[in-house]
């Protein structure tokens, strides 16, 4: 069990601030008696967009044994991505002595930058009720979207998904559970399962998939809750 946890919850493309604490009170409850830590990093559209940054000061002084990421959605391994970096993770200088954290829960991702789904995933973060700052911005996102796909740039969901494969990040004694469904009407289950056999095949660990039937985008736990916290509860 560790010792400090740092719950990483992350709204942006898909996940809302109100389904992500969900997750935390259950942390909150589950480790209440170890009197742990907690790390909680809400961001939204435009963090997503925005040039990669982070800070990871607050994270590399603890054993990474001692910490739990635990990524919601693309805005989430976005983040994730940002703070390997500010580590020092993936870059060209020297790699750190030590992993950024050995235990890994990813939530509903990752991704690829597809149309449909990059558009339903926005659509649910931008404001509701306010159609003359949504609508623009959609459009501008299919503009994007549209031209990124015609002139074959590369795909930034799947760059920022490599670092959870990195074996710098995580070590080859990790461990990792990925929640997704069949239902998930934003990160389509084929990229998981081909994000999974990819730490697989780079033996990074303890590998874990659960595959929810009905659930929605980061809303797997309502499926079946009890099924979600036995799999966390495992050290």
């Amino acid at each position: 069990m560790e010792n400090y946890m740092f719950n990483r919850a992350n709204p942006s493309l898909g996940a809302t601030k109100r389904q992500t604490e969900i997750y935390t009170r259950g942390h909150i409850a589950r480790s209440s008696h170890h009197r742990p830590n907690f790390l909680v990093i809400y961001s939204g559209i435009t963090d997503f967009l925005s040039p990669a940054k982070g800070n990871s000061s607050q994270l590399t002084s603890y054993d990474p044994s001692c910490v739990l990421f635990h990524v919601f959605s693309n805005g989430g391994v976005r983040v994730f991505s940002n703070l390997a970096c500010a580590a020092g993770h993936g870059s060209d200088g020297p790699t750190p002595a030590k992993p950024l954290c050995t235990r890994l829960v990813i939530y509903s991702a990752p991704g690829r930058l597809t149309f449909n789904e990059t558009m339903r995933a926005v659509n649910s973060a931008l404001p509701r009720g306010q159609p003359v700052v949504k609508w623009p911005l959609c459009t501008i996102l299919a503009v994007y979207l549209r031209i990124n796909k015609t002139r074959g740039w590369p795909d930034p969901l799947e760059h920022t998904a490599k670092s959870l494969n990195d074996v710098s990040v995580l070590g080859k004694k990790s461990s990792r559970c990925y929640f997704y469904s069949k239902k998930d009407g934003v990160v389509l289950d084929a990229f998981v399962d081909e994000h999974a056999t990819e730490a697989w095949d780079k033996r990074l660990g303890v590998v874990e998939m659960e595959l929810f039937e009905k659930s929605a985008h980061v809303r797997h736990v309502v499926e079946d809750p009890g099924r979600y916290r036995g799999t966390i509860a495992r050290p």
